[in-house]
């Protein structure tokens, strides 16, 4: 039996089924209107990976833009789904996400130093590691 043909494509308003398919995938539920905020946003890159009509991998990310005039993006999530892993998949899909970000000054992210997988995948695909810091710190909303 022959593999089934992999599409990767940038999503865009139609496709809030497959972001809330990625947000279950997630284990979490979204609101109806979540999904369409989201694929609505300009600043959004968001990308799948599909075998016929079903989301198999599922990218996402952000162009920011910075005080010099020379935006930036940041690739925020990545995931692909168990079964599919180990198949060039992630790798098609940052590429589909870095060319989508258009003219940026860079793409960024963070990873977790132990997870060797995605150090390998990035490190593989060109990406620099930078030692800018030991932690990262965030603020969750408080009202």
């Amino acid at each position: 039996m022959a593999a089934a043909q992999v599409i990767i494509r940038k999503l865009g308003v139609g496709d809030e089924c497959f972001v809330a398919d990625a947000i279950r995938y997630w284990g979490r539920e979204a609101d109806a209107d979540k999904p369409i905020a989201f694929l609505a946003d300009p600043a959004v890159i968001a990308i799948g990976a599909f075998t016929a009509d079903t989301l198999i991998g599922f990218v996402y990310g952000y162009v920011q833009t910075r005080p010099d005039d020379r935006p930036m993006a940041q690739l925020y999530s990545l995931d692909v789904w168990p079964g599919f892993r180990r198949r060039g998949i992630a790798s098609r899909i940052v590429q589909a996400f870095r060319h989508a970000a258009g003219e940026v000054s860079k793409v960024w992210l963070i990873t977790a130093t132990d997870n060797q997988a995605a150090n390998a995948l990035y490190e593989a695909l060109g990406g620099e590691k930078q030692q800018i810091a030991e932690n990262v710190y965030y603020w969750r909303r408080t009202t």
